[in-house]
């Protein structure tokens, strides 16, 4: 590649960092801007609330150490471009914990609007500005700063400022545009990778000769998701790896090639035998889409999203839609796990399913060197190796660990710096007690835990080491469960009356106040600066919970962070 490689990265990030918060948008025209052939688009039609999210969620970019350090290396730059990009970033990263301050600066409204998409491998940014006389005032401040100068351009109608970045003194300039127009503003990169023409398309002065308005793939993606909000995006996994593997198959494909400077160090994966694979393998996955969905409750920003690896493999997803296994539900509220994780999982059809899957990538034989070498390593694993536990998880759902509470030594000086614990570990069977009796026959002081259905157990010692709390050892209908704590015995109560049906593959939750609060009783007493540093994560409030599942679309990962005090 050539040296441009890092000076496209650093640009790239500084100019997206700014807008990352609201990748949104407004207007039925939009789809007729961005080119079929783009990569990434994401949008947002309804406003977005950026002053509720600032002010929720709003943490430090870096450490005050990280910043105090990036502030010295500032000072020891000379050159007027990296120092340009360094205080842009540095101001970002202050502004960021001020809603009014990054507002302000931004020139941005508590509500936002706009979208991002790919032209080629460069990223376009737009967003609705309010203020844009505040933007252009900040940029002048970091001129002033760093020594950068801008020049003016005219396309069209519009005006755009224009930045020639020179990064590594090569003399070779990477053009930093940014544009404002009937409330929109614009960045993106140009020269050397955008022509004239391509820069009048991401200002919006000219439209794409084939658009995604055209192509209907946004609403194609949304009634195959059954996608409820427009506030949604895709990664083009066909466009990407036309763009990775070909010549000038597409616009992404086309400024690749320019930057390669010797063909021959990329032809074990850009030649026609790679890009005839890849692409058939694109076919069946064709694209990862997503939709996002914010709104205010009583004043506080909720989140909820959902994203699907799209597939039409049907083999595949047949094999994992039959590993699905039983997650819990525990509560959702302030009542449930302040952290928990979950793996679903069906025991009995593991095997099988895992040997569907590498057999279907043993079909053929590939030719393309990365395929080739996935294919060695899955020969090396024989089936009979991919059920070798499969006597010892016989009739398995799933599995769980969940803390709703804890205590740590406040004084930092005892040896065991858990004090206390309410947890709960799960195991979900057909046949809990056989869990016991298998692993016991492998590992003999697991039948200390060894209780009959319905029967409770207390043990304040394993293998004749006292715990540092009595647990509870219970066998309550399909679950083993092994819990502490008042919270975590009626969590028990609640699961064991649950029947263990397959729910999903994976779940989690975090509560991020009271997961860090017993943390940070304990750093102020004795890391005061540490505590400093986590204070805006202790005092997030949020509650995160994510679960991924599989069905007829293919993998789905679903979350939603909403206020825990409300």
């Amino acid at each position: 590649m050539k040296k441009l490689g890092l000076s496209v990265i650093a640009a790239a990030v500084i100019a997206g960092g700014v807008y990352i918060n609201q990748t949104q948008t407004s207007g039925t025209g939009m789809l007729e801007q961005v080119p079929a052939d783009t990569v990434f688009f994401a949008a947002q039609v309804t406003p977005f609330p950026l002053r509720a999210q600032l002010e929720q969620y709003s943490a430090p970019v870096m450490s005050e150490q990280e910043l105090a350090m990036m502030k010295q290396e500032l000072e020891e730059m000379t050159q007027p471009s990296a120092r340009f990009l360094m205080t842009w970033f540095i101001h970002y990263a202050e502004a960021l914990t001020s809603p009014d301050r990054f507002i302000e600066d931004y020139g941005l409204a508590d509500e936002v609007t706009g979208y991002t998409y790919s032209l080629g491998m460069i990223p376009v940014l737009k967003s609705s500005l309010a203020h844009p006389d505040k933007l252009f005032a900040t940029l002048d401040r970091f001129e002033q700063q760093s020594g950068q100068t801008h020049e003016m351009r005219t396309l069209g109608e519009q005006q755009a400022r224009v930045y020639p970045l020179d990064l590594d003194d090569t003399g070779e300039v990477i053009e930093l545009w940014v544009a404002y127009h009937q409330g929109e503003a614009t960045l993106t990169l140009g020269a050397p990778f955008l022509g004239e023409e391509q820069i009048k398309q991401a200002l919006g002065v000219t439209l794409p000769a084939n658009s995604l308005a055209d192509s209907g793939e946004v609403a194609q993606l949304k009634t195959r998701n059954s996608f409820s909000s427009d506030n949604l995006g895709f990664i083009n996994h066909k466009q990407l790896v036309t763009g990775l593997f070909s010549q000038d198959g597409n616009e992404f494909a086309r400024q690749m090639t320019k930057l390669i400077d010797n063909p021959s160090e990329v032809v074990s994966f850009r030649n026609p035998e790679c890009l005839s694979e890849w692409s058939a393998i694109a076919e069946n996955w064709p694209r990862t889409s997503f939709e996002n969905d914010y709104r205010l409750e009583s004043g506080k920003l909720v989140v909820e999203g959902q994203m699907v690896v799209e597939s039409y493999n049907g083999v595949i997803v047949d094999a994992l839609t039959k590993m699905r296994g039983f997650l819990p539900d525990l509560g959702k509220g302030i009542e449930g796990p302040l952290l928990s994780a979950a793996l679903g999982i069906n025991a009995d059809n593991l095997q099988s399913s895992l040997t569907t899957i590498r057999n279907q990538w043993l079909e053929q034989e590939y030719q393309c060197q990365a395929l080739g070498e996935i294919q060695d390593e899955l020969k090396m694993m024989p089936p009979e190796t991919l059920g070798l536990f499969a006597g010892f998880t016989d009739g398995v759902q799933g599995m769980s660990l969940s803390i709703f509470d804890y205590a740590l030594d406040q004084q930092g000086l005892s040896s065991e710096m858990i004090k206390r614990v309410d947890m709960l570990m799960s195991f979900s069977a057909k046949d809990p007690g056989k869990i016991v009796a298998t692993g016991a026959a492998a590992f003999p002081p697991l039948a200390e835990i060894k209780v009959a259905p319905g029967e409770k157990k207390q043990m304040d010692q394993v293998m004749g080491q006292p715990l540092p709390q009595t647990m509870t050892v219970e066998q309550a209908g399909e679950h083993l469960l092994i819990y502490s704590g008042a919270k975590s015995e009626a969590a028990a109560q609640k699961l064991g009356t649950q029947p263990a049906n397959p729910n999903g593959l994976f779940s989690m939750v975090l509560d991020y106040r009271r997961a860090l609060e017993p943390m940070m009783q304990l750093l102020s007493a004795i890391e005061p600066e540490a505590a400093a540093e986590l204070a805006t994560y202790s005092d997030m409030d949020a509650r995160l919970m994510m679960e991924m599942d599989v069905d007829s679309r293919g993998l789905v990962l679903s979350y939603d962070q909403k206020p825990t005090q409300r």
